[in-house]
């Protein structure tokens, strides 16, 4: 089972604004602070821990966008998909879903 965590882990790296880059990833903890609008589309906002290899330890502020089916226009912002008990869940970049940013309804 793919965990958010681990799709968590497999995307920072990715991510422009990223401070650390090249540093090995030990642990990652995406921790809710806030749901912004629910049910389906959810958008989420996650504090996630990540520690490394050399002790260290970062903290990033993540949006997320949750949703029950896959959505073509933000194949660019897909993290992966989540089973969970309710069914698959489809994690996409927040700031990339305009449907439920300010500037997407506006």
């Amino acid at each position: 089972m793919i965990t958010l965590d681990r799709l968590l882990a497999e995307w920072l790296p990715e991510q422009r604004w990223f401070a650390a880059k090249g540093r090995e990833i030990t642990n990652v903890t995406p921790t809710l602070v806030a749901v912004l609008a629910e049910p389906d589309p959810r958008l989420e906002v996650r504090l996630v821990g990540v520690s490394f290899s050399d002790g260290g330890h970062e903290s990033y502020v993540v949006p997320l966008s949750v949703r029950g089916e896959h959505a073509e226009s933000l194949r660019h912002a897909l993290l992966g998909q989540l089973s969970d008990i309710d069914g698959p869940a489809w994690v996409y970049d927040g700031m990339q879903d305009r449907e439920l940013t300010p500037a997407g309804r506006s």
